[in-house]
């Protein structure tokens, strides 16, 4: 036999608020977060980090892209980021890149630390350059367990880019990232 359970909301017996549901059955789940950031200035030549970030929903809000959070914003200080809360996040990021006379491979790495100071690849990609007037693109993902929000952090980094350009724009989105609280990590 089947139930049916008719709430607005759920919540701990603290009253801390897990989930709400509204009136047409749209599910908000506290804590979730979801956000973007595209790159709007090229980035040439080797970078560590990659500057010039803007936030995803304000640079594209034209064009209809939105911030989904509930939980808290990621950060962003001089291209170091930050995390509102402790979990499992997913870190998507996307690549455009031009290519340069110099260096036949180019480089992407995603660098962690747990202690605000030394970095370390979580991930890394490589792409051939075929040389100047080609471009090609990329993509990498991976996951980072926050357990302190003040010493976790991420950078992107590119290397071996000699001439090569990663591609930006303020309209569109040629290099961008997404970050994903999954849930709690333990």
């Amino acid at each position: 036999m089947a139930s049916i359970l008719k709430v607005n909301e759920i919540q701990h017996t603290g009253g801390t608020s897990a989930l709400t549901v509204d009136s047409s059955g749209n599910i908000d789940i506290a804590n979730f977060i979801c956000q973007g950031f595209v790159l709007t200035s090229a980035a040439v030549g080797d970078q560590n980090p990659i500057t010039g970030w803007g936030r995803y929903e304000t640079t594209l809000s034209g064009d209809g892209a939105g911030h989904i959070n509930n939980g808290g914003n990621i950060t962003n200080t001089s291209s170091i980021f930050s995390y509102p809360m402790t979990g499992l996040y997913k870190i998507e990021f996307f690549a455009t890149f031009a290519g340069g006379s110099t260096d036949s491979t180019v480089q992407y790495s995603i660098d962690t630390t747990t202690d605000n100071s030394s970095y370390s690849n979580l991930a890394q990609v490589k792409d051939h350059s075929y040389g100047s007037g080609y471009k090609g693109n990329i993509t990498m993902t991976a996951l980072q367990k926050v357990t302190n929000t003040s010493l976790d952090k991420f950078k992107f980094v590119q290397s071996s880019f000699g001439g090569h350009t990663t591609e930006a724009s303020s309209t569109e989105a040629l290099t961008y990232f997404f970050v994903t609280r999954l849930g709690n990590a333990s």
